[in-house]
Formats: C-alpha cells, structure tokens, sequence
C-alpha cells in the first residue's frame, strides 16, 4: 500500500465544507469521486489537514490518501484536474512515507482572512472578502490580536459543534495588514478550534469599529465563554493559505 500527498486550490462558494454530509455537496465528495476514477478503484477515501467549513476557501489544502495502484505524479495531478469542479484543481501530489497522516503531521497552519474597507461594494470580490463599509482602525485590531496570541483556553471563540477533546490551542503569530480598499488578517499555529479564527476576526472588527477597546478582547478570552466575544465573520472571506510540516 503506498501512501500519497496531494495539494489542492478551491473557491469554497458552492460548497457546504469540506467533510462529506448528506445535506449538500461537499469538496471531498467531488475530489474523492474524481481520485477513484483516476485510480481505477473504488473506497478510496481521503484524509485532509482540516475540515473547512461552507464557503471558505482554500490555497494550500493538503490531503493524503492510500492506493496500491501504480501512477506517477503527473497523471494523478492531471487525472484529477480533468475529472474534478473547474473550483477545484490539484496542484501537486507526491509519494510520502506511510507514517505521514495530512492532519496529524501537521506543525503549523496559515490561515488568511480578507476585509473589504471600501464605502462601495465589489461586484469581483463578492463571496471572497467581507465587506464592511466603515474604516477599521488596524492599529486596534493589531493590539486586541496581540493580547490573544500564545497558548490559551480559547472557548470564547470555539464554534458551536466543535468535536475537538479540549479548547487549549496555542496561536503562534497574527498580522493585520490594511491597504487601499482591503484589510488582510493572517493566523498561524498549529491547530485551531471549529470556527476560532472567523470568531477571533469578527471579535477584531468589534474593536476596529470602535465599539469596544483593544484591551476588550483579552477579557473575552478570559471569559471562556462564547457569548461574550463578537460575531463571527462570514465564511467566505477566509482562506487556508499553507500547511507546514
């Protein structure tokens, strides 16, 4: 049984996650389908670095998956771009070593999350950034994410639903970048609770919209408890950039 790691790119727009459910069309559901037929096999399944939620988006998802079928690296690529959602494209597949596991290898996580600060609307950007039409104070935000950073209880920003065995999580880096039109948001860590960084950026843009002060945050987290933190932002303006391993 050999053992392989494929990357992979999709607009998340149309899709309900990652994870296969029964409600709607999922990511896994169409890579997986596609990598059978390529494999000339069936029951193949795939093992993702993590489960994105609906509408979120992803550069850098790695997967990885078992096979006793022969194939070079190319046609796995290839067989998959042109069997697969044109929202969904492999951009590399390798042989690994058979202890690799895409989650559980995993030292660090990037994550991207994109603001459109602009008082109009972008037709281009629609389901890709989320729009707030007033101006955010990224000196304020950067403040409020830097009091969270670290190793913390992170129940305050756990989404509901969450299967992991504790809230303890440590994020390692958090940048907040703003340009002309739109604010960038990074997370980096190793791993990251169900929904914790939308709900840390909607908690953010409490703070950038001068609705609470930077320190606020801090005392959300120290609450362990998700009422008290801001709303989270949409699905759809984050981004899994890269999985370092």
């Amino acid at each position: 049984m050999k053992t392989w790691r494929i990357h992979l790119e999709y607009d998340g727009s149309a899709y309900c996650g990652w994870q296969l459910q029964p409600n709607g069309p999922t990511v896994q559901e169409f890579v997986e389908a596609a990598l059978n037929k390529v494999l000339g096999s069936t029951g193949v399944r795939i093992h993702a670095s993590g489960r994105t939620d609906a509408g979120v988006h992803a550069l850098g998802q790695v997967c990885h998956f078992h096979t006793e079928a022969e194939r070079k690296p190319a046609q796995i690529r290839d067989g998959l771009n042109s069997l697969m959602p044109p929202d969904v494209s492999c951009w590399h597949a390798e042989r690994v070593a058979d202890d690799f596991h895409a989650r559980y290898s995993a030292i660090g996580k990037l994550y991207r999350y994109r603001v459109r600060t602009s008082p109009s609307r972008s037709a281009l950007e629609r389901g890709r950034a989320w729009h707030q039409r007033s101006p955010l104070d990224a000196q304020a935000m950067t403040e409020a994410l830097s009091g969270v950073t670290g190793t913390h209880d992170f129940s305050s920003f756990r989404g509901q639903g969450c299967c992991a065995s504790g809230p303890v999580r440590t994020l390692q880096r958090v940048t907040v970048e703003q340009g002309p039109d739109e604010m960038v948001l990074e997370f980096y860590g190793k791993g990251f609770l169900r929904r914790m960084v939308r709900n840390l950026v909607g908690t953010a843009v409490v703070v950038g919209l001068g609705r609470q002060p930077p320190e606020w945050m801090v005392e959300v987290l120290n609450e362990r408890d998700r009422n008290h933190a801001g709303p989270g932002a949409p699905g759809y303006g984050l981004y899994l950039v890269r999985v370092d391993y």
